[in-house]
């Protein structure tokens, strides 16, 4: 593709002892060695004639030859020319016509041109500049060949229902406004790459037949018009097959049978990028595909919503960049999701990461340096499997706040963070968590809970401190079974003689992200018992009056003092 953009050139001139290139008229050849033949190389853009006649010792045109040219009508061929560079036409307008009188293999039937011989003929080429509204190939036509529309200037072009193989680059570049082609012209034996790429007019892809189709290999890539894509079965996507095509709002997510870079086991790299660039508004992830493929979603800039198994699935891995770059991306939820690899979401401005509730199970989720953390960037974690690990050990997350709603003592977030919310009765847990107490940020509790009516009710109120998170209790479980509540945050179980041994599992919105928090049988009967427990604690104090805190979970044996938010206090025994 050399001189490309050259548009000044009106001739070339080659040094006359170069073996490998020469010129004649100031168009310029090339040839591999002194055995092989002369091909055309370049034909200079700004060349003023408007007819060229090929010499007889050239057989063949390279790509690009005629690229930025704008004067060529008619170009004629010499006996052994030979069509086999299906990028010949490529950036030009200007031919419609292609002579092939003398040539030895080929035949003109109404300006397009194809092989003499053989059963079920071959279209080879159509001149680009060829001025024609539509066309439809003939029936007797068998194959179309690489590049056989490669810029061609028909909008419309119908294919016969006796066409048996279609090749790579068919309609590159071409003005094509809509394909209708069959499933098995493109199925994956086919390697069909670039198909339709750079096709810039093309709006519809109509894909029909009972098999799964195979978009191949950057096939539509580059295709900036393309809104609509229909597929009656199903489809293979290999890498790029929609790359940059940046009016596609929409795609049959649950039609795809299967996507290059996609599989656990036979992954390489470089493949994927099947969206990178599109119109993509929101992206429902096949849910039997193992992963993401690398860049598949990156650049997308309307991209807003993103869901995984919705209803089950094995996707569990994002591999590198997936979702680089995605402007308008502010949410994503990792549903069954374990990995989430390097630069993933790099530079896509996510402020609400939710990982929901998951079998205890399943292995932890992993995190590379995949996010670009912003001062408002919240983690919700309501799954108590999961472990968060940075690539290099870097402090990327510093700047993010985590929500965390499990109950256990074990490893839910990195050793760094802004500011940490947790259930009641985990804030010394995770003050502790680290060696270096600089390593986190604060740690506050998002509800209080403790004991009142002769333990036999429980009282839960959001914590004061909590202020830039949206915080309420939807419903409070006994032992599995539904509570109810007296509006003023006591929560009872009517049957229930005692608390003691019941299990208590706490459900609640924070932010509108539904989590819960389970407390086994055990930790009920420790729970402190107040009178008091409508009236929110605004500090707790030893008898000596030093502050304690606002939370009695983490409170030594002893004797204190509880105040309230209505000014009134009451002595408590920690047992």
């Amino acid at each position: 593709m050399e001189f490309l953009g050259c548009t000044g050139i009106n001739e070339f001139h080659v040094n006359a002892n170069n073996e490998n290139f020469k010129d004649e008229d100031g168009v310029l050849f090339y040839r591999y060695n002194e055995a092989s033949n002369w091909q055309l190389f370049r034909m200079p853009p700004a060349r003023p004639k408007t007819k060229y006649t090929l010499p007889d010792d050239v057989t063949r045109i390279e790509q690009c030859a005629f690229a930025d040219n704008k004067t060529i009508r008619q170009i004629i061929l010499p006996t052994d020319f030979i069509f086999d560079d299906p990028l010949w036409a490529w950036g030009n307008k200007s031919i419609r016509e292609i002579d092939v009188t003398k040539t030895t293999y080929y035949t003109s039937q109404g300006g397009i041109i194809f092989e003499k011989w053989g059963e079920g003929r071959e279209l080879v080429a159509c001149p680009p500049g060829l001025k024609a509204d539509s066309y439809s190939v003939p029936n007797d036509c068998h194959t179309i060949a690489a590049g056989a529309f490669c810029f061609s200037s028909i909008s419309h072009i119908k294919l016969n229902n006796s066409l048996k193989d279609l090749k790579a680059y068919a309609f590159a570049g071409s003005d094509i406004e809509e394909l209708e082609v069959n499933a098995d012209l493109l199925n994956s034996f086919r390697f069909i790459y670039g198909l339709c790429v750079n096709a810039k007019k093309l709006q519809k892809i109509h894909v029909v037949g009972e098999n799964t189709a195979c978009f191949d290999r950057f096939s539509f890539a580059m295709c900036t018009g393309l809104k609509e894509v229909i597929v009656d079965n199903s489809v293979e996507l290999k890498t790029g097959a929609l790359y940059g095509c940046s009016a596609l709002k929409e795609f049959p997510f649950h039609l795809i049978y299967s996507m290059e870079g996609a599989q656990e086991l036979i992954t390489y790299s470089g493949e994927g990028r099947q969206f990178q660039g599109s119109g993509l508004e929101s992206v429902e992830f096949p849910s039997h595909l193992y992963m993401v493929p690398e860049y598949c979603f990156s650049d997308c800039p309307d991209l807003k919503d993103v869901s995984f198994n919705q209803n089950g699935g094995s996707t569990e891995v994002i591999d590198y960049g997936g979702f680089k770059n995605c402007a308008s991306l502010e949410s994503i939820t990792l549903d069954g999701i374990k990995e989430v690899r390097g630069g993933a979401f790099a530079g896509t401005p996510i402020k609400k990461i939710i990982v929901p509730s998951r079998d205890e199970n399943e292995e932890n989720l992993k995190v590379g340096l995949s996010f670009d953390f912003l001062p408002e960037t919240k983690w919700y974690i309501d799954s108590p499997c999961v472990k968060y690990v940075s690539a290099d050990g870097s402090n990327n997350m510093t700047s993010a706040t985590f929500i965390v709603s499990a109950f256990q003592k074990i490893r839910t977030v990195p050793n760094h963070w802004k500011q940490l919310y947790c259930p009641a009765g985990m804030k010394g847990y995770y003050e502790n968590l680290y060696e270096s107490s600089t390593w986190g940020g604060p740690v506050t509790e998002l509800f209080t809970m403790y004991k009142v009516d002769s333990s036999k009710s429980i009282v839960i109120h959001p914590n004061p401190e909590v202020h830039d998170i949206h915080f309420e209790i939807t419903s409070v479980f006994f032992n599995g079974k539904q509570g109810r509540s007296d509006g003023n945050g006591i929560w009872t179980y009517p049957k229930m003689d005692s608390l003691a041994g019941v299990k208590i599992k706490v459900d609640y919105l924070v932010d509108d992200v539904p989590m819960s928090t389970t407390y086994p049988a055990d930790y009920t009967t420790g729970i402190i018992e107040s009178s008091l427990a409508v009236r929110a604690i605004t500090g707790i104090y030893d008898i000596s009056g030093k502050y304690s805190g606002q939370t009695p979970y983490n409170l030594i044996p002893g004797i204190y003092i509880v105040m309230f938010s209505d000014g009134s206090s009451q002595k408590i025994v920690k047992k």
